[in-house]
C-alpha cells in the first residue's frame, strides 16, 4: 500500500499524508522534504499535533471535530514546525475514507506564508494611514466602541483628544504638500513616542488626528495629555533643511458612560476643537453642554443663511456719504442685509462670521458687487460723471480679489468701491 501511495503522490508539490482517525501519521509523502525540511519517516508515526503552533491547537481541533462524521473535505489553517523548529502557515484538506473496513484520515497541506504575509499586508493597509502609519478611521471608530463598551466596569473616563494643526494650510501652500506631508508624519510620530499602548492614535484626514486614551483618573489628567500634545507641536520640525514651526489646537471630550456614543464623543471633541481654534489656537479646551448650545445656534443660523440666499431674500442698502463743503451725497456705502420673515432684517454681525466659517460669504459678496455695481451705473447716469464717485462696501474671500474688474481697492483696507 505504501508503495501504491506514494506512486501517487510522489509528484504532488503538497504533503500528502494518510493518518489514523486519532491523528498518527501512517503515510508521508516526499513532498515533506522541500516544503517542510522533515524527512517523512520522520513523520511517520507521530501524532499530527505535536507539529502545530500551540496557539494554534484549539481551532485546530474544534475544525477537525466539526467534520469528523462529515463525508467531505475539512479545510484547517495552522502553523506547522519545520525542521528547523521555525514555523510556516500551513493549510491541509482533510477527509475521512473507508478502506477495507478501515477508517482513515486523507490530507494535502501545503504551505501559505506568501499568501499570510501578502494578506497581513492588504490587513495593514485597510486599518492603518499610508501616510503616517497610524490607525485610520475605521480602526477607531471600532477601537472606540470597544472603548466604551468597557466602561461598565467603571475604572476611570474615557477620553478622546481631537487634535488640528494650526495654520497647517499655509505650509501646503508655501512650500508644497511634500513638506507638509513631512510635518504631519513627524507630529504622528512624536504623539506616538509619549502615549500609552493602550491608547489609539488616528489620522482623520488633512491634518487632523485624534486620540483615545482609556481608563483617565479623571479630567484634570485629559487636559495635561492635551497639554503635552500642544507641547509636541510647539517644538520646531525639520523640513527641508530648515525647521518650521506648526502648533496645535485640541478639543477634548470625556465620559463614563458605556452608552454615550461613539460619533457623539467625536463631535464633542470637535467642538471643544472649534473653541480652542476660536480663542486663539495653540490649546487645549473641553468639550461642555455650553458648546452644544452654541453649535446647533450656529447650525440655525447657517440654514437661515443658505434659505435667505436660495430663496433671494438678500438686501443692500446704501449709507450715502456727504461732501460736507457742498452738503451733496457724492457716494455710498453698500451694506448687506438679510430679510427674515418671523426678524424683519437682519444686521451683518448676526451672520457674517458663521457664512465665513461655512464658506457662503463668497456668494453673497458676489451678489453685493454685482448689485452695487448696477445701482452706481443707475446713480452716475443720473447725477453724471461729478455728481458721483462710486459706491463702495465691505468684501471677502474669493470676491474680493474678483473685485478688481469692476472696482478700485482702497489703499490699505479691505472696502472695494464700484465705479462703472
Amino acid at each position: 500500500m505504501a508503495e501504491d501511495l506514494h506512486a501517487l503522490t510522489a509528484e504532488s508539490a503538497d504533503m500528502s499524508t494518510v493518518g489514523t482517525p486519532e491523528g498518527i501519521f501512517r503515510y508521508v509523502s516526499p513532498a515533506s522534504r522541500p516544503l517542510f525540511g522533515w524527512e517523512p519517516a520522520q513523520l511517520e508515526g507521530h501524532h499530527e499535533e505535536e507539529f502545530i503552533h500551540p496557539d494554534d491547537l484549539p481551532s485546530f481541533r474544534i475544525t477537525r471535530e466539526s467534520g469528523a462524521d462529515l463525508d467531505h473535505t475539512v479545510t484547517t489553517t495552522y502553523r506547522f514546525r519545520r525542521a528547523d523548529g521555525s514555523y510556516c502557515w500551513t493549510e491541509a484538506g482533510s477527509r475521512r475514507v473507508e478502506v477495507a473496513g478501515s477508517t482513515f484520515v486523507v490530507t494535502a497541506a501545503r504551505d501559505i506564508s506568501e499568501r499570510q504575509r501578502a494578506d497581513a499586508i492588504m490587513q495593514h493597509r485597510a486599518m492603518t494611514d499610508p501616510l503616517t502609519g497610524v490607525a485610520n478611521r475605521t480602526v477607531l471608530m471600532d477601537r472606540l466602541n470597544q472603548a466604551l463598551r468597557r466602561q461598565t466596569r467603571g475604572a476611570g473616563i474615557l477620553a478622546v483628544l481631537f487634535l488640528d494643526l494650526d495654520r497647517f494650510k499655509v505650509i501646503n501652500d508655501s512650500l508644497g504638500h511634500r513638506a507638509g506631508d513631512s510635518v504631519l508624519q513627524a507630529m504622528a510620530e512624536r504623539l506616538l513616542r509619549f502615549i500609552r499602548p493602550s491608547d489609539t492614535l488616528a489620522r482623520m484626514g488633512g491634518d487632523e488626528f485624534v486620540l483615545v486614551a482609556e481608563d483617565m483618573p479623571d479630567e484634570e489628567a485629559t487636559v495635561e495629555l492635551g497639554n503635552r500634545v500642544i507641547e509636541a507641536g510647539r517644538e520646531p520640525f525639520a523640513v527641508g533643511g530648515e525647521e518650521l514651526v506648526c502648533t496645535v489646537s485640541v478639543g477634548i471630550a470625556t465620559t463614563a458612560d458605556a452608552h454615550h456614543g461613539a460619533e457623539r464623543l467625536i463631535q464633542e471633541a470637535d467642538l471643544a476643537l472649534y473653541r480652542a481654534k476660536d480663542r486663539g489656537r495653540d490649546r487645549t479646551e473641553v468639550f461642555d453642554e455650553e458648546l452644544r448650545t452654541t453649535a446647533v445656534g450656529r447650525l440655525g443660523t447657517e440654514r437661515m443663511v443658505r434659505r435667505a440666499i436660495a430663496e433671494q431674500r438678500l438686501r443692500v442698502h446704501y449709507q450715502p456719504i456727504f461732501d460736507l463743503r457742498s452738503e451733496r451725497p457724492v457716494r455710498a456705502e453698500a451694506l448687506v442685509r438679510i430679510f427674515d420673515p418671523p426678524d424683519g432684517l437682519l444686521e451683518p454681525a448676526s451672520f457674517l462670521e458663521v457664512a465665513e466659517e461655512t464658506g457662503l460669504l463668497t456668494t453673497i459678496d458676489g451678489w453685493v458687487l454685482n448689485e452695487a455695481v448696477q445701482q452706481a451705473a443707475a446713480w452716475r447716469d443720473r447725477l453724471g460723471p461729478n455728481g458721483f464717485s462710486g459706491v463702495g462696501g465691505e468684501l471677502h474671500g474669493a470676491a474680493s480679489g474678483r473685485c478688481r474688474a469692476g472696482g478700485r481697492r482702497h489703499q490699505g483696507t479691505g472696502r472695494q468701491r464700484a465705479a462703472p
